[in-house]
């Protein structure tokens, strides 16, 4: 099955409800609620949307879009992943991708929901390794007291239901990813771009702490903006290189690279970063 056809898939099981219940538990944030269908299992946190789903098939490759375009930013880093941060687990979907794709990666994920753990483990299926190390901690409180290291990648998906945590806005916040980055770290933001002026706001601070290394992503159909911050200078590739790159991830992982390196030139046109590539 093809990604586009894998999308569609999950896009219609969900937008129609289909499949039953196979675990709920209720939090102060509403309940985890996880749904199965002949063909997927997936998660919903205190609301409709899904945080989470893998397909039975194949459940370490990413079947939600924007978790797929999170990792858009690999050809300008030469498809270098690393030792990764996870703020926010979900299900564990990206967990078992990296694992999978990436298996010298040392992966600690952090989620303030012991259940969701729990889920990730029990029912999605990720693994008990040396390599993933899965804390039961506040995101926040993690990256300002707690780290143990620094690392190459830093993934922030972090909901409360459906609603963003106010936290991930704040200049602190940023600067703490900032600081648990490598040098040559890259800092990856799932957020929800409901108010145009706030989403301005925060890309202009986070370009402020990062130097203005930064490239924005859409999701089509979807108010998920990605929002990548480069931590050292970017060496920016040639057209033939990028693309490059990005035929030997599509092949890897199968999914559209060459999708998303159109739509991350299309919307950073202007951006110094594609100009000094497209010049």
């Amino acid at each position: 099955m093809s990604s586009e056809a894998s999308v569609q898939c999950v896009s219609t099981v969900m937008s129609h409800d289909l499949g039953q219940e196979i675990y709920f538990v209720e939090n102060d944030w509403g309940g985890i609620q996880v749904r199965e269908s002949d063909q997927y299992i997936w998660v919903h946190c205190g609301g409709d949307s899904v945080q989470t789903a893998c397909s039975k098939a194949d459940p370490d490759r990413l079947c939600l879009e924007y978790m797929r375009r999170m990792l858009a930013f690999l050809p300008f880093r030469e498809n270098r992943l690393g030792d990764v941060l996870l703020l926010g687990l979900g299900g564990g979907a990206m967990v078992r991708t990296i694992h999978h794709y990436w298996p010298d990666s040392q992966i600690d994920a952090i989620d303030i929901d012991g259940d969701m753990v729990e889920i990730a483990h029990n029912i999605f299926g990720v693994p008990w390794v040396d390599n993933i190390r899965i804390r039961v901690a506040d995101a926040f409180c993690y990256v300002e007291q707690s780290l143990d290291s620094q690392v190459d990648t830093v993934f922030v998906d972090l909901f409360v239901g459906e609603e963003a945590v106010s936290e991930v806005y704040t200049e602190s916040f940023v600067a703490n990813c900032f600081e648990a980055l490598l040098p040559s770290g890259v800092l990856v933001f799932n957020i929800l771009a409901v108010e145009e002026q706030q989403f301005a706001d925060f890309v202009s601070m986070v370009r402020k702490v990062f130097a203005k290394q930064t490239l924005c992503l859409n999701v089509p159909a979807h108010n998920n903006i990605l929002l990548f911050a480069f931590k050292g200078p970017v060496v920016v590739p040639s057209q033939e290189e990028l693309a490059l790159r990005a035929q030997l991830l599509q092949d890897k992982l199968i999914l559209p690279f060459e999708e998303y390196m159109r739509d991350m030139i299309y919307y950073n046109k202007n951006n110094h970063l594609i100009k000094a590539i497209y010049k």
